[in-house]
């Protein structure tokens, strides 16, 4: 029995997506591996760009371990309250959800990796920046 026969079938849709576009596993961790060293590196050094941020992140296990938390600690990094069970906050979970909306509006069955990929891109480019803009500055009126 093979590896993969244990994973569901929405992993195994997501890894034949990314495998029918060229990305390999490593190469996904790859960019999240130098995207976080950059994010880290920025968030050390934000003062001297004239910046003070507030991170945020949802309170899924990985993502407030001991060691990122230290690490957010003893860095000074400004961190933003979140309340458990609520991913919604996010504007990244809005954006996603209406991505999908539009990709699923039509019901549609995509045959191929291709034709999926063209339906993320064009509901993508239908996102304007004053929906990002709106999502963004939406978060302080959804916390408590």
């Amino acid at each position: 029995m093979g590896r993969a026969s244990t994973r569901s079938l929405d992993e195994r849709g997501h890894i034949k997506v990314l495998s029918t576009t060229g990305y390999t596993v490593k190469q996904i961790a790859d960019v999240v591996k130098r995207s976080g060293k950059a994010i880290m590196n920025f968030l050390r050094h934000q003062e001297e760009y004239g910046v003070r941020l507030t991170f945020q992140q949802d309170n899924y296990t990985i993502h407030v371990n001991r060691n990122n938390k230290t690490w957010l600690e003893g860095n000074d990094v400004a961190t933003m309250h979140w309340p458990s069970n609520t991913p919604d906050l996010n504007p990244i979970e809005n954006l996603w959800a209406i991505v999908v909306r539009r990709i699923n509006s039509d019901n549609r069955q995509f045959e191929t990796a291709k034709d999926f990929q063209s339906a993320i891109s064009k509901a993508w480019s239908k996102v304007g920046n004053s929906a990002i803009k709106n999502l963004v500055n939406s978060v302080p009126e959804r916390t408590f």
